[in-house]
């Protein structure tokens, strides 16, 4: 007989549930669990709100010395101090657990704002009476030229016309499977710049709990680790393969143990066996770089220099099945079955709309205008001989070669943007952001990669270049 005890590692929850698990008030002038007392908030337009994400900055940034700019005050004061283990448990018996309210996320505070959706912004005339109580902004004060005072509409507001671009351009925006929902991609010190950006533009009453809890993210992640261990596809994944595995129905826990032993056994036995191949002896993948090397430097002996591109793509093929041939009737010991199936060529092709490599999901661009996400762009490095331009294009077919004994090679056939910056009109960059111009292509007649030699990107439309233009 033993004692079992369990314990709550941690828990996933929203931030309103947060307060019924940790015990902590996400509302009122202490929401945050993580700052607790040392967290910034002041009382405005009947709210609470919450300021000062300029102490995450570092101590010489030159934003901690603006004052008219934030709160007419400048920042000296360091972020607020990690509270260990054993202070917080200290603290669990004195606290009061008060109801939670209803808390709109951050997408609608900023879009509610940026847009002046009546019932949403936060952008309304008591905000503007606090600025005008703060002595800031001046610019967002009432106008009360006449009668009565006026609320303008704010720099920060769009327009209506604005107002439909911004709302074409979102309904555009195509990103990968799983790609919008990687949190991971919230940098620590970009949040903190973006919120500071963020006091600089918009006013108090726009900065509620869920946009404070912001900053607090990246640190979160880290925290909690790689979600690789944190996530249950490992887990479905080995119980999906065990329920394969259960053959009587009435006894499935004991299908699923004599199955796991046999796996097992099989594993350990795979360790000792020469003659089978098995997951610890299996070979190594072949080096095809040296007979593309070997019959690049024949071709540099035996031609022009401005020939040699064009005669090694034209005599590889035969020259590399020859080599084989000659290694099969000299029975040499790199000689394999592989090996000459590759120089043989394939023996058919299959054409797919799309394919999964290395994890990603890759579709033509034929099937993107059918669905929500956008899974065609392709990215390659560069790094020839000649230049280091990298190459962006879409994803149109996959081909599928296939080979003697089954073997196969997978190929990406695209279509290439010219990115060549020689050239007028072909790519911009605009505040770090790279723009390629989608009308004129680049190879054309060489649109083929390796499968695995691409990696995925995104394009979205670029409002300012105009049509025919994306931002990479």
């Amino acid at each position: 007989m033993f004692t079992l005890r369990a314990a709550v590692m941690w828990t996933v929850n929203d931030f309103p549930a947060y307060a019924m698990v940790f015990g902590w008030s996400t509302k009122g002038y202490m929401a945050c669990p993580v700052c607790k007392k040392d967290i910034t908030s002041v009382w405005y337009a009947e709210k609470v709100f919450y300021l000062g994400h300029r102490r995450w900055l570092p101590w010489d940034h030159e934003w901690r010395e603006k004052d008219k700019e934030f709160d007419r005050n400048t920042e000296r004061r360091l972020r607020p101090r990690e509270w260990s283990g054993d202070e917080i448990l200290e603290q669990l018996n004195h606290l009061d657990f008060a109801p939670f309210g209803k808390i709109k996320n951050v997408f609608d505070t900023l879009v509610g704002t940026i847009l002046d959706i009546e019932g949403k912004t936060k952008d309304t005339i008591k905000a503007r009476l606090d600025l005008e109580r703060m002595g800031i902004r001046r610019g967002l004060w009432m106008n009360r030229n006449s009668d009565k005072a006026i609320r303008d509409l704010a720099f920060f507001s769009m327009k209506p016309n604005d107002k439909k671009e911004f709302l074409k351009f979102v309904s555009s925006v195509k990103f990968p499977d799983g790609y919008a929902s990687n949190i991971a991609r919230c940098l620590r010190h970009d949040i903190v710049q973006v919120l500071c950006k963020f006091e600089m533009i918009f006013p108090p009453a726009f900065f509620t709990s869920m946009m404070h809890v912001m900053v607090h993210l990246p640190e979160e992640a880290l925290l909690a680790g790689p979600v690789n261990y944190r996530w249950m596809y490992l887990i479905e994944r080995l119980l999906g393969e065990l329920k394969k595995s259960v053959r009587n129905r009435a006894k499935s826990e004991g299908s699923i143990i004599e199955a796991w032993v046999q796996y097992e056994s099989l594993t350990f036995c795979g360790m000792y066996l020469k003659d089978v191949e098995t997951i610890f002896n299996r070979p190594q993948r072949n080096n095809d770089r040296a007979y593309l090397d070997e019959h690049e430097e024949m071709m540099k002996r035996e031609h022009p220099s401005h020939l040699v591109v064009q005669k090694h793509c034209e005599l590889f093929p035969q020259w590399f099945l020859d080599s084989v041939n000659k290694l099969k009737s000299s029975n040499s010991p790199t000689y394999s079955d592989e090996l000459y199936n590759l120089a043989f060529g394939p023996i058919r092709a299959e054409l797919f709309s799309g394919c999964n490599v290395n994890g990603v999901k890759f579709l033509g661009a034929a099937r993107k205008d059918k669905l929500c996400t956008q899974n065609s762009g392709v990215h390659v490095p560069g790094g020839g001989e000649s230049t280091d331009i990298d190459f962006y294009g879409k994803l149109t077919i996959v081909v599928q070669l296939l080979y003697k004994d089954r073997y196969q090679v997978i190929m990406f056939k695209c279509r290439w943007f010219d990115t060549n910056p020689n050239r007028a009109g072909s790519v911009k960059i605009d505040h770090g952001l790279l723009s390629v111009n989608i009308n004129k292509t680049w190879y054309d007649d060489d649109p083929y990669i390796l499968a695995n030699m691409a990696s995925q990107i995104v394009y979205l439309d670029d409002p300012k270049a105009g049509s025919g233009w994306k931002v990479v």
